[in-house]
């Protein structure tokens, strides 16, 4: 086995290269969802605003979101893919934790936001579904794993 060690401080972390390169592509493929979200925000402000009443515009924005990151996901995923069905929890609980993370470091601090204003992206009852987002991206690799019969 070829082995990897990575120094975080006082914690060593022993990582297998199979492991190295799962976290390696599912962090790509999480930038790739990056890159999806922000093009969904500009299909949102460009094209939804104006064709849809207000109070759909944030629903159907984040169901949109989720069917693209879906579809990016059933793509990708025979290149993630380790016969190893706890992994797939884990890349699901990685990509949840990397996308509210960025939603929450990116709205305080690269847009300026307030943290109330932040926070109010979990405001399902509002109409903003970006808990589903959440919930989506957690699930969303054990999904393909069944769908493609790596249990």
């Amino acid at each position: 086995m070829n082995w990897r060690l990575a120094n975080y401080g006082a914690v060593l972390i022993v990582l297998e290269w199979g492991d190295f390169m799962l976290i390696l592509r599912s962090t790509l493929i999480w930038l790739l969802f990056v890159v999806v979200a922000f093009g969904n925000g500009l299909l949102r402000q460009q094209w939804l605003e104006i064709w849809l009443p207000v109070s759909v515009v944030l629903p159907v924005s984040g169901l949109l979101l989720c069917c693209w990151i879906a579809l990016l996901c059933f793509i990708l995923f025979p290149w993630v893919s380790q016969r190893q069905p706890g992994r797939y929890w884990a890349v699901g609980w990685g990509w949840m934790l990397l996308t509210f993370a960025f939603e929450v470091g990116f709205g305080h601090w690269g847009l300026g936001r307030s943290w109330d204003d932040v926070i109010q992206v979990l405001a399902f009852w509002k109409g903003d579904f970006f808990f589903v987002v959440l919930l989506v991206s957690l699930v969303l690799p054990r999904l393909c794993a069944y769908f493609y019969r790596l249990d």
